[in-house]
């Protein structure tokens, strides 16, 4: 259900805001996890550990990164800034979001954007809409981020389904240890299988390499590193 902060993007009605989109710190972004399709695992992978998770409305498999140990917990925000080159399109789209029918809806659905957060201003930032109520450069970017969400996410979902055929999928949890001898506890996360990614043999390998399937799970396999970074930055923080 949407939040009363929530409006569908009109220009008559927001042709004076502005968003801000030098500064990341803000509410929508205290969060420990980002959503991520497979046309970007590529790159995220050199900066975000990825894992599985599962859609609380659908049930269905998608990949996630990791930005925190907790609740409302982004270790990659540092004052205003975010600590990393690159940033899932889940996160640059904000603080807009996609209004559709329904989940599983094909339409393309509307921008609303969520009225309540800080990047929002009115004289300084990005114009979403030009004189003649047309939108603007950015405003043209954020519609192709969520034409590439729709569409990413409808590949991502399909690719780890045939994943999880193949066997390739299993629930794990990830045990951190902190300093001071403190530990702590991801759940809910799944990852790929590396044993069943070996024995893959014949007409099987075949496939998964075709589909694409082989290759998502090296990049996944390989992203885990990156659990030492944020580890790191926690035990700073806690200093």
């Amino acid at each position: 259900m949407a939040s009363n902060s929530i409006e569908m993007l009109n220009p008559a009605k927001h042709s004076k805001l502005r968003v801000n989109t030098k500064s990341y710190n803000c509410e929508q972004n205290h969060v420990n996890a980002a959503s991520v399709i497979i046309n970007e695992l590529s790159t995220v992978v050199h900066e975000y550990p990825i894992f599985i998770t599962k859609n609380n409305n659908t049930g269905d498999f998608q990949l996630t990164a990791i930005l925190g140990f907790s609740n409302g917990e982004n270790l990659y925000l540092k004052g205003d800034s975010w600590q990393a080159t690159y940033l899932p399109i889940d996160v640059l789209r904000r603080p807009f979001q996609l209004i559709r029918p329904d989940e599983n809806s094909t339409a393309e659905g509307h921008i609303a954007v969520d009225m309540s957060s800080t990047q929002l201003q009115d004289k300084k930032g990005e114009m979403l809409f030009d004189d003649s109520g047309k939108p603007t450069a950015y405003l043209q970017r954020i519609q192709k981020m969520f034409s590439e969400l729709l569409n990413g996410s409808e590949q991502t979902r399909t690719l780890l389904a045939k994943a999880d055929e193949f066997g390739l999928i299993e629930p794990v949890t990830i045990n951190i240890d902190l300093n001071d001898k403190e530990s702590t506890s991801l759940n809910g996360l799944y990852a790929i299988k590396q044993k069943a990614v070996t024995e893959l043999k014949g007409s099987a390998l075949e496939e998964c390499h075709n589909a694409g399937i082989l290759q998502v799970c090296h990049l996944l396999l390989s992203s885990g590193i990156h659990f030492d970074k944020l580890i790191k930055w926690k035990n700073n923080l806690e200093k």
